[in-house]
């Protein structure tokens, strides 16, 4: 049945399996598996480096969170900028302070007069100078040292002031939808009274 010579690769009527290939010399036992390391770690560097480079073609058109920002019931919010000063929210993506907000309320009626700024002078064009908060007052010292009020700040006209359910301050950042959940009142812009 088998031809003269093969019993040996016969054991008990199963073939043998094969084996895998040998490196012979101990030059290749020690470079061969060095290479192979190598050569995957350069694959997974190259991957890597390839979803980086296409995450990165996006840009600033990346949003990896909501427009919408819901800050607080206004009734406390309120409350606390009569104690404490206004409320600076400080950008959490750029160290510049380029989406920076400072909320403010004016008035006696929780529901009307928000004012939302940016922490730049108005006098100065751009975010080229951050006015930082003097700790539990409406005051801000800008990059020349000058203390400017609160007012004196660059009103955030890219910013949506409306109140969700009669209750809950909420700000929307510019090219923002509104959230079908926000009702009256709704206002664009600052709210003054």
């Amino acid at each position: 049945m088998w031809p003269l010579g093969s019993e040996d690769w016969l054991t008990d009527g199963v073939l043998p399996q094969r084996r895998s290939p040998q490196l012979r010399t101990p030059f290749a036992r020690a470079v061969v598996p060095v290479l192979a390391g190598i050569a995957g770690l350069a694959v997974l560097a190259a991957v890597l480096w390839g979803i980086a480079a296409w995450l990165s073609s996006n840009g600033d058109s990346v949003r990896l969170g909501s427009p919408t920002f819901e800050i607080s019931r206004i009734d406390r919010l309120a409350d606390s900028i009569a104690t404490d000063g206004p409320q600076l929210y400080p950008d959490l993506k750029d160290p510049q302070g380029a989406r920076s907000v400072v909320v403010h309320h004016v008035g006696d009626v929780d529901a009307d007069g928000w004012l939302v700024y940016r922490p730049f002078p108005f006098d100065r064009p751009g975010e080229s100078c951050l006015a930082t908060q003097r700790p539990r007052t409406a005051e801000f010292v800008d990059c020349e040292n000058r203390v400017l009020d609160v007012t004196q700040l660059q009103i955030a006209d890219d910013v949506r002031v409306t109140i969700r359910d009669g209750r809950v301050l909420v700000l929307t950042f510019a090219g923002a939808v509104a959230e079908s959940t926000v009702t009256e009142p709704s206002t664009t812009g600052p709210v003054s009274s």
